[in-house]
């Protein structure tokens, strides 16, 4: 399956976004919500607060939970997926990668058409640039699955169309979309290859290789 999610920036406030999902994040451990997470929880009434007060959540790395915001004005969004992303002293571009896959799949499970999240673990010790590397590749490596030969109930077609990675301070946005555009090469390279290994050998012979090398060479200039 070709996965086609466009992933773009946008200079704005995570917590005035709105839309149809908004992806925010916590750190194991932590009892209080900071940063984006924190001002996104204000515009849905302390929800994450009060979530957090009932040990609903845990902020282990690959942890998932979708709240529903009952709070009604401007920025809130319908749906809240918050993210763990494990110890802060050990979050890393592979973590990053590690909730970019989570956060496709949960996306894709709720029919998500377009989204926005943050650059999670934009206060660790790897570069936005990176983080938003990983990010990338977790979310377009995630939202592929081998369905060539699923039908009827089993096929689950992919409805998720964008992903908005929201930075409110405009000295990051550059390093972001830098990041990005690797990931998604990255993740576009890997997909590919993926296709090849999941088809059947009566299929994927000599020459269909060959042809594809040709195409993607054709394509991409090598």
């Amino acid at each position: 399956m070709e996965v086609l999610v466009k992933l773009s920036v946008k200079q704005a406030d995570i917590a005035t976004v709105g839309g149809p999902a908004v992806a925010v994040n916590l750190y194991a451990g932590v009892k209080k919500p900071a940063g984006a997470t924190q001002a996104l929880d204000k515009t849905i009434g302390g929800m994450i607060q009060r979530t957090l007060k009932a040990g609903g959540f845990k902020g282990d790395l690959g942890e998932v939970l979708v709240l529903y915001p009952d709070e009604s004005g401007k920025g809130v969004p319908e749906r809240v997926v918050l993210l763990g992303l494990g110890k802060k002293e050990s979050f890393d571009t592979e973590c990053a990668r590690r909730v970019g896959g989570v956060l496709a799949k949960t996306l894709r499970k709720l029919g998500i058409e377009k989204a926005a999240t943050v650059v999670h673990g934009g206060d660790s010790k790897p570069s936005p640039r990176d983080l938003a590397r990983g990010l990338a590749e977790g979310i377009l490596m995630g939202a592929y699955q081998y369905d060539t030969y699923l039908h009827g109930d089993r096929a689950m077609p992919l409805e998720l169309k964008e992903v908005v990675v929201v930075e409110r301070l405009r000295s990051r946005v550059k390093g972001i979309q830098g990041g990005l555009r690797m990931g998604e090469n990255v993740a576009y390279a890997v997909n590919q290859a993926r296709e090849l290994v999941n088809g059947p050998s009566n299929e994927v012979t000599p020459t269909h290789l060959a042809n594809t090398a040709k195409k993607l060479g054709k394509k991409h200039g090598f």
